[in-house]
């Protein structure tokens, strides 16, 4: 399905609130660049919508990916102009998960063109899930956070405060200087960059950009041996592996669950994941007590899709630990208590409270 403009989509969300509440709205005033009934001021946000006793203040976004999504919400935080009880409800083409999740924390309600809804007032609760992307874009877009293209992410999270120039971005990664201006002009359009006087770029808000990394990553992108070490607890299995490694000159690091723990020493864990520098024979695995197996798997050796998970490897308890970023990027998905690691990692490590 094409992408509707701005005027099209804001009639579209108006038409879809009024099917689910299966009632016409008794007053709509849009924003003045659709050449509605009125305006809102000059902090507008793209309609307001009345059905009865319920108010809407909608803002629409062309995108459903948690750096636009976030751009919506503050668009919303930020308008004083609207009733105290009234619904505030960002609209986007499709939702992704992060984005609903932002949505979730900010006490902001959601939907989408595709079909999908999370609505919470006064009076109302409407939750609808499971619709289909009705908007996916043909061809592949370039994508900021591919594995050589999140190079650039991984150097401006590093150093946050500080502005780079492309040559310099281009320079520090091994990049080509033209696939860094591509990889930055990506990531200005999201609003997770920008430019400074002399034309360096900065990371506009760590946060999002790492939430936004976050929401493209995939860890199936590298390769994965799933496997099985007999250990007492996951410490113990952590130490004996990295140790079997370092004795068979195999470069390597803790990420995930075990990275999390050496950082922030939070919840107990039984999933190793180690990433290789290098493959790892068969027979050496079987040296190590290590058993190639799907069901039960509690060891992930996995090859990375690029060395930069490598950058800045630091040592905790003896043992090779990938930056916490990383460790951060390879909880997603990771089972156990994840999602509680995920937290108190970003909490201690990379000094940003969760919402």
């Amino acid at each position: 399905m094409m992408m509707p403009t701005d005027d099209q989509a804001v009639k579209e969300v108006i038409r879809i609130l009024s099917e689910i509440l299966d009632q016409k709205p008794a007053k709509t005033l849009t924003g003045r660049r659709f050449g509605g009934e009125g305006n809102i001021g000059d902090a507008q946000s793209d309609a307001i919508v009345e059905f009865g006793d319920l108010v809407f203040v909608i803002e629409f976004k062309q995108s459903g990916k948690v750096s636009s999504v976030d751009g919506g919400i503050r668009k919303l935080e930020n308008i004083s102009q609207y009733p105290e009880q009234a619904v505030k409800l960002v609209a986007v083409p499709y939702m992704h998960k992060l984005g609903q999740q932002r949505c979730r924390e900010a006490g902001i309600s959601w939907l989408d063109l595709s079909g999908n809804a999370d609505i919470r007032g006064p009076g109302v609760r409407v939750s609808i899930h499971g619709k289909q992307n009705l908007f996916k874009s043909p061809g592949r877009p370039l994508n900021p956070f591919a594995p050589k293209g999140s190079r650039v992410a991984r150097i401006l999270l590093y150093q946050p405060e500080m502005s780079f120039r492309q040559r310099d971005l281009a320079k520090m990664t091994s990049l080509g200087k033209g696939y860094v201006s591509h990889v930055v002009r990506a990531l200005e359009r999201e609003g997770l960059v920008e430019r400074m006087r002399d034309r360096a770029v900065k990371v506009r808000d760590p946060e999002l950009l790492l939430a936004s990394w976050l929401e493209a990553y995939d860890f199936n992108k590298h390769e994965v041996i799933h496997g099985h070490m007999a250990a007492r607890s996951g410490t113990s299995q952590l130490r004996t592996l990295s140790a079997a490694l370092t004795e068979h000159h195999i470069e390597h690091a803790a990420t995930g669950l075990a990275a999390a723990w050496l950082h922030t020493r939070f919840t107990a864990f039984r999933l190793v994941t180690v990433f290789l520098r290098e493959p790892i024979a068969s027979g050496d695995m079987s040296e190590m007590g290590v058993t190639e197996q799907e069901t039960g798997a509690n060891t992930w050796l996995v090859l990375p899709s690029d060395e930069s998970v490598f950058w800045e490897t630091t040592v905790l308890d003896g043992m090779p630990t990938v930056h916490p970023i990383q460790a951060y990027l390879d909880l997603k998905d990771q089972p156990e208590r994840a999602a509680d690691a995920s937290e108190e990692l970003q909490r201690i490590v990379l000094g940003t409270e969760s919402k």
